[in-house]
């Protein structure tokens, strides 16, 4: 399953987080999965403010010439990175000193000039965390994560309170596999902005992966707090790890959330019917499993695993599960944690079909 940008994310995206708009799913399920996949990468951070416009011509004096503006997106265009990098921090410096010594020297008559060359260097600024975004985003499609970490690095050196560069080295340090890097530098993102939804969001999956249930839906709820119109994927997470977190009345709260802006497939009735059933609502937990058995039809074995165990049909779970093992891409470890199984774990089936490699007979 694909999704659009405000959609909340398939069995097989679970854990992971995004940078590039989601393309809608169909409505039968793939191999679910806990771990973290290239189609399903963080969400890339923008500055969160606003980059000023430039100031047009001179600004006077001897601090800029007509033309001679800085255009950071040129400079990024450059083949050689580590050039772009040394170049920014050169050009800076020298506007950041030629600006002090203005400021020791200044006659009235130079405020002005002074002040536009101080909104120059807040713009230039504001240009670097955009463009050192745009450099993750296009390393992070092309998974080249050792090559992006040093670029970040370089320019966290000379932006350290720009809470967008912090949040992108996060998600590239997820990518690469460093989950408590990652999680340090999302913390960092979120000090220095504390309205920064995607760090919060992507902190919280790094936490759901570690282990961390309650750290992760304070932070799923946060990013939902914060961009409410764009946090269906925020809720889905949350579903996911309040579910497993045993946290039902918070699930349905997330659960009515993304019924009620437009979803309706099998996740989430299958979802909806496991909620009401923990929640003891019997005839709610009856309908959601007539809505998802309606559209179960040329659902995956794995799918049709969950809808059984869901329902309360244990051997025929068993079957189906067995079946989806058979598959590429199954994964032991989320058929494990998967919510939807909870009633046929504890089967002595279920313990010999998880083990068994993928593609075994």
């Amino acid at each position: 399953m694909g999704v659009t940008p405000n959609a909340p994310l398939s069995r097989a995206e679970k854990d992971g987080p995004m940078a590039k708009p989601r393309k809608h799913h169909s409505k039968s399920r793939r191999v679910k999965s806990s771990k973290s996949t290239p189609k399903s990468t963080p969400i890339v951070s923008r500055s969160a403010s606003t980059v000023a416009p430039r100031i047009a011509g001179s600004v006077g004096g001897n601090l800029f010439a007509a033309g001679q503006s800085i255009n950071i997106g040129t400079l990024i265009a450059q083949p050689e990175l580590t050039s772009v990098v040394e170049d920014l921090k050169k050009r800076l410096s020298e506007l950041e000193a030629q600006v002090a010594a203005q400021t020791r020297e200044r006659s009235p008559a130079d405020d002005e000039r002074l002040k536009a060359a101080q909104r120059e260097i807040e713009t230039l600024r504001s240009e670097a965390v955009e463009s050192g975004s745009r450099l993750a985003d296009e390393y992070l499609q092309q998974k080249r994560w050792a090559e992006a970490i040093p670029v970040l690095d370089r320019l966290i050196k000379h932006l350290p309170d720009a809470a967008a560069l912090w949040s992108n080295r996060g998600l590239v340090r997820y990518q690469a596999g460093d989950r408590a890097g990652a999680i340090a530098d999302f913390t960092r993102a979120i000090e220095l902005d504390p309205k920064l939804a995607a760090a919060f969001y992507n902190r919280g999956i790094a936490r759901a992966e570690a282990g961390d249930r309650a750290g992760a839906i304070a932070d799923y709820t946060r990013a939902i707090a914060l961009d409410p119109q764009g946090g269906a994927d925020a809720h889905w997470k949350r579903v996911t790890a309040a579910r497993m977190a045993g946290r039902h009345d918070l699930a349905l709260e997330s659960l009515r959330f993304l019924a009620d802006s437009g979803r309706d497939d099998l996740d989430l009735h299958m979802a909806l019917a496991s909620v009401y059933d923990h929640l003891g609502e019997a005839g709610k937990r009856d309908a959601h499993l007539q809505q998802a058995r309606e559209r179960l039809a040329g659902g995956s074995p794995y799918s049709v695993a969950c809808f059984r165990s869901v329902a309360g049909n244990a051997e025929a779970a068993l079957d189906a599960l067995a079946e989806a093992a058979q598959a590429p891409g199954f994964d032991p470890q989320w058929a494990s944690e998967d919510s939807d199984l909870e009633r046929i774990r504890q089967h002595p089936r279920f313990a010999e079909i998880v083990k068994r490699p993928p593609g075994a007979s």
